[in-house]
């Protein structure tokens, strides 16, 4: 496909369609308040001048990022400014002293840095390869110990260490590693500043000090330099301020850069390919650009945009192979049995629900048709589906076989569960659980195969319950009424044997993926509307005998309720409630006086996930291509083919005049040649039919939101009615207005 140079400046997230090469170019601008994060250390170093240790005895001490060979954590850069290890020697006197007169105070610190309230470890780490280190006051000629000490701008000492080494002699041996840990809290954002004084006996050593976060993980290490093996941990990162970017495809693939700064980017500073030589990949199709700081900067880019390929366009490979029933997990990374020359294939994938094909293969003369056999697995464009129907057609005009297989996920769906009753803490610990609750084979029950061993993982949190009879594994994830993400949420991600729960698909891109129109001269695209699920009036109650209720108020709407359409749900939980974190006024849902109690917190929380379910009416648009063919007004809905079933977006619906965020709910497709045949747009849970409904969320009985609406929707009213009345005047007056504003007025009330 042909590339076209694109350039785009803008704050991030950025996205792009790529053809898979580097940026051609790219350029970082700061803003107010700095662009940047420093890293996990914070401590920054400053080197000292010599002339600022004072001479004793006519001796001196320079230090410097010097120490070759000795590289901790191994493995990472063996580079002075990597490892800062201020290397210290000394020039001694005929006593063999050397001594440093610096006042201990903030004014004579080495080094600095700025911290957020919290609790961080002060450490220090030394080497020792050649010669002692002396450690105690006898052999110092002004009677001062080693010692380093933590202060903060005022001058109030927050560490203070005057045994530097802890040691009873006045040396340290040589060939050592020596880590020392002091721990600190602030309660304000405060700037440190660290002062140290160390005393070599006779050439050189070197040391090194930071600030880390109390929680960071130590690794142990071992390391042979200098005819000696060093061991022990560290948490080593030299001091930095980088600019953290993201490089996200929509298959899931992520590249992270760091662009290291010198200081937090400030209005009118930039950082660019120019000045760092440091090139960002992207990946081939859509791109997202992300940028992890505070403050946001602007990111100007150049580079090749990939055209995207058109639903008919020319066909695209695809190698599609079966393997037998016996092929092992790890066992689909060859051709399997036979390479297939099906004259049709057809995946369909639903959000949440279906994901199988179908499939017609000729009776070749070399018999690959004969593999076409059930319990076999079929490998299409990476994906893993199991035959579970054949049909072989042997007449006059034809011969050819038809199968139907089933995503490899809904293995799955034979895991079966007789019942389960727990509670669980987040969708990890949810779906561990579920799996503990699986009936088991009969000893005498063992399967031909060994069965299939899926990954499923989950972000999602807080506390959950769960009550299941007689039910699959898959569809206590998703599909049932009483499922993980029917009670939860979360968006579902398979792919072979990953699947995966999250509050943000995985993979997805952050924000709208894709953003269109929808208008009635859409002649090719139907737009549905329906009302047969929806729910205006909700009553949750549970097996401790607590009850709730939440429902739409219409009075004064523009979407007219001709009654309320009610629906009662159970919740079963296997014990009561403790310590639920609840911000419920019990007067609002569950009238005046009563009481409100951790049971009840819990299950207004559960019918508040249910109500997020059913309290729109589902829009649905559906996209049958054949019908768009070669029209450019339909653009946006051919660049869908570029995304995946769960993907978000915004479509603008002309007749309704509002923004609906809307995803992609099925998908069906070509696999033969990459054509998406049919999509499907569904709203999401959050989304609304129309402007005036969008206040409508939960309204209970004696909230101060129930008792305002009647009035808003007075006022709303009013405004229509003196519209109205300045469009009914003359011409002038309607072109005051807009079309859509128009054509919400009847003829009688356009003519006054």
């Amino acid at each position: 496909m042909a590339s076209e140079v694109k350039e785009i400046t803008s704050t991030p997230p950025i996205q792009l369609i790529s053809d898979g090469s580097d940026l051609l170019d790219w350029n970082i601008t700061g803003a107010a308040g700095g662009v940047g994060n420093i890293g996990p250390n914070r401590l920054d170093y400053n080197l000292l001048p010599v002339d600022t240790i004072s001479n004793g005895h006519g001796g001196y001490i320079s230090t410097s990022y010097q120490f070759s060979g000795v590289t901790i954590p191994p493995g990472t850069a063996a580079t002075d400014t990597y490892q800062r290890w201020i290397y210290v020697t000394t020039t001694r006197d005929g006593n063999g002293k050397i001594e440093d007169y610096r006042q201990k105070n903030y004014a004579n610190c080495q080094w600095f840095g700025t911290l957020e309230p919290g609790t961080y470890k002060l450490i220090i780490e030394y080497i020792n390869p050649y010669y002692w280190l002396y450690s105690t006051i006898a052999a110092l000629a002004n009677g001062e110990n080693p010692y380093y000490t933590l202060f903060d701008s005022g001058g109030n000492i927050l560490v203070d260490d005057t045994d530097f080494l802890d040691e009873a002699d006045e040396t340290v041996s040589p060939i050592t590693f020596y880590r020392k840990v002091k721990t600190f809290t602030l309660s304000a954002s405060t700037t440190v500043g660290l002062l140290s004084k160390i005393y070599p006996n006779s050439q050189d050593c070197a040391y090194r000090f930071m600030i880390f976060s109390a929680d960071t993980p130590e690794t142990s290490f071992t390391l042979s330099a200098y005819t000696a093996t060093f061991s022990g941990d560290t948490c080593w990162q030299p001091y930095s301020i980088v600019i953290p970017l993201k490089i996200k495809s929509v298959s899931g693939g992520i590249t992270s850069i760091t662009i290291p700064i010198n200081a937090p980017l400030q209005a009118g500073s930039s950082v660019s390919l120019a000045s760092t030589g440091i090139t960002i990949p992207t990946y081939y199709g859509r791109n997202t650009i992300t940028c992890e700081t505070d403050v946001a900067p602007s990111i100007y880019i150049k580079y090749k945009e990939l055209e995207p390929i058109p639903m008919w366009a020319e066909e695209r490979p695809a190698q599609i192979s079966i393997y037998d029933i016996h092929e092992p997990q790890s066992g689909y990374d060859h051709n399997g049995i036979a390479i297939l020359a099906p004259s049709e294939v057809i995946s369909e994938k639903e959000d949440k629900g279906r994901w199988d094909l179908t499939l017609a293969h000729p009776c070749d003369e070399w018999g690959k048709w004969t593999y076409i056999a059930c319990q076999n697995v079929i490998k299409v464009n990476g994906q893993l589906y199991r035959i579970d129907e054949t049909e072989t057609i042997l007449d006059a005009d034809t011969e050819y076989i038809s199968a139907h297989a089933k995503h490899i996920t809904y293995d799955m769906a034979d895991y079966w569960i007789e019942e389960a009753v727990f509670s669980a803490a987040g969708g990890e610990d949810y779906i561990t659980q579920l799996n503990a609750h699986r009936v088991q084979d009969f000893p005498n029950q063992q399967p031909i195969v060994g069965e299939y061993v899926f990954d499923i993982t989950s972000d999602l949190t807080g506390q959950m319950e769960c009550q299941i009879t007689d039910q699959s594994i898959i569809e206590s994830i998703f599909g049932a009424d009483n499922s993980l993400t029917s009670r939860y949420g979360g968006e579902v991600f398979r792919d072979n044997f990953h699947l995966s729960v999250n509050n943000d698909m995985e993979g997805a891109p952050e924000g709208n993926a894709f953003s269109i129109r929808y208008g009635t001269d859409l002649t090719g695209i139907s737009f549905k509307i329906d009302m047969s699920e929806w729910v205006t009036n909700l009553i949750a109650v549970d097996n401790y005998g607590n009850m709730c209720a939440m429902w739409y108020d219409p009075a004064g709407s523009e979407w007219i309720i001709h009654h309320h359409k009610t629906k009662r749900v159970h919740f079963t939980y296997s014990d009561h409630a403790v310590n639920m974190a609840y911000m419920y006024d019990p007067a609002e849902w569950i009238g005046p006086g009563a009481e409100m109690t951790d049971d009840l917190a819990r299950l207004i929380t559960d019918a508040l996930s249910y109500w997020e379910t059913v309290k729109t009416p589902k829009i649905t648009i559906v996209v049958n291509t054949a019908h768009i063919k070669g029209d450019p007004k339909y653009k946006d809905y051919i660049d869908l083919q570029n995304y995946d079933v769960g993907y978000k977006g915004t479509v603008y619906v002309e007749h309704l005049g509002i923004d609906v965020e809307m995803k992609i709910v099925s998908i069906r497709r070509n696999e033969l040649t990459g054509e998406a045949v049919q999509l499907a747009l569904g709203n999401t849970r959050a989304s609304l039919i129309r402007q005036t409904v969008m206040s409508q969320t939960i309204v209970s009985p004696n909230s101060i939101a129930g008792k305002n609406t009647a009035n808003n929707q007075t006022v709303q009213q009013e405004l229509f009615n003196t519209q109205t009345a300045l469009m009914s005047q003359n011409i002038d007056g309607m072109e005051l207005f807009s079309i859509s504003d128009l054509e919400r007025r009847s003829i009688n009330e356009l003519e006054g």
